[in-house]
């Protein structure tokens, strides 16, 4: 994974892989080194359990390429 300016690099134990971090005015987005995206919003959701990304999420939202969201929101 190439280092880009305006992220931070750390290793998943969890995934085996690399990831970047990039802070937004909306919080912090996450790429993964296999070019699985998740933004601030997700991340926001994941860190509600407060460990890593479990490998089946990630393999998951890799696979469809989806959007986490929060099941538990309030339908407008």
């Amino acid at each position: 994974m190439p280092e880009a300016p305006g992220w931070t690099y750390a290793y998943s134990d969890a995934l085996a892989m690399r990831y970047a971090v990039r802070q937004t005015p909306l919080g912090p987005e996450v790429m993964t080194e296999d070019k699985t995206a998740y933004t601030a919003a997700e991340v926001k959701i994941l860190s509600m359990s407060g460990v890593e990304i479990a490998p089946g999420i990630h393999a998951v939202k890799r696979v469809f390429r989806g959007l986490i969201v929060d099941a538990e929101r309030k339908k407008i």
